[in-house]
């Protein structure tokens, strides 16, 4: 019996190595540094791209979540919004700066719509800003992130 548990377990380690390195490529980390108000709040944003899709989280540097996303190529949605945020009014803002920042992260081109403004930096660096509500959101690219270490 313990000699199929080894073997079990071998087995789901090598699956697990091989899901890794093959989704590795797919999965971007970020620090992230977000000022509402004169209020701010800094964490890491852990987003996955597959077949067209996006999905992430962003979590407080205290290791609380505050909220998943999802973005389907034309809208995003926010999911699992930390309870003192979880009002309709504030989904509706972010629903709008991450469906804004998704659709044109890839272009790499400053750009301007409404009071949403997308800069990108020298590095993989970005930054979005709503002027209408004050909002400010700063992703600079993790060093030694996930994908760093699944190459290892």
């Amino acid at each position: 019996m313990t000699r199929f548990l080894a073997i079990i377990s071998l087995v789901l380690l090598g699956l697990g190595l091989y899901s890794t390195s093959t989704f590795a490529d797919n999965i971007q980390s970020y620090n992230l540094y977000l000022v509402a108000r004169g209020n701010e709040i800094t964490g890491i944003c852990v987003m996955e791209h597959r077949d067209g899709k996006t999905q992430g989280t962003i979590v407080s540097e205290f290791g609380m979540k505050i909220l998943d996303f999802a973005f389907n190529g034309k809208k995003a949605k926010v999911k699992n919004v930390f309870a003192p945020l979880n009002k309709w009014y504030i989904r509706k803002v972010l629903n709008g700066d991450l469906t804004f920042l998704l659709k044109n992260l890839y272009k790499k081109e400053n750009m301007t719509k409404g009071s949403r403004t997308l800069m990108f930096g020298d590095k993989d660096d970005f930054e979005l800003t709503n002027t209408k509500y004050k909002l400010k959101y700063c992703f600079s690219k993790m060093e030694g992130g996930i994908e760093d270490d699944a190459d290892k």
